[in-house]
């Protein structure tokens, strides 16, 4: 994008964030890049570092406050979910359905798509809020798949 158009990533999240005063309400959760680097690799080491932070909001708690700690509990067990569903083969002694990889394929790339261009944590949330439910159809459809099969094998 810094080449195409002459503008670093990390610019259009700072660009969002300029009218914000850091500690007033509404500001308390902003992005902050940690790398001011405008090359290509810093800006992509700074993009890995967001999405990280965002999959694991740990400073959330710090920035506002012990009520984000059952946001950061289920953002955990969130990202480990769609970890372990894309990189396994099984789950729970059970094979992946293809579909479900899928559907796991959507939250994960809003994930990154959100790691390069969210203002805050407040928008990361609301936003991501929106594709939850995506996960949920695929949970549904791998419990239904592993339901159909113990249905199906015969017991002894």
């Amino acid at each position: 994008m810094q080449t195409l158009l002459g503008i670093s990533v990390s610019s259009i999240r700072a660009g969002n964030n300029e009218s914000r005063v850091i500690g007033e309400e509404g500001s308390r959760s902003v992005i902050v890049s940690w790398l001011q680097g405008g090359d290509v690799i810093s800006q992509g080491i700074d993009s890995l570092i967001i999405f990280f932070r965002l999959t694991f909001p740990f400073e959330l708690v710090v920035l506002s406050g012990p009520s984000q700690i059952i946001f950061l509990l289920l953002m955990i067990i969130t990202s480990v979910f769609i970890f372990k569903i894309m990189t396994k083969k099984h789950f729970q002694g059970y094979r992946i359905l293809p579909k479900v990889k899928e559907l796991t394929c959507i939250p994960f790339s809003f994930l990154l798509v959100q790691g390069l261009f969210e203002p805050d944590f407040g928008s990361f949330a609301r936003h991501f809020a929106m594709v939850v439910p995506v996960l949920f159809c695929a949970l549904g459809l791998q419990i239904s798949s592993q339901q159909a099969t113990t249905i199906a094998s015969p017991t002894k």
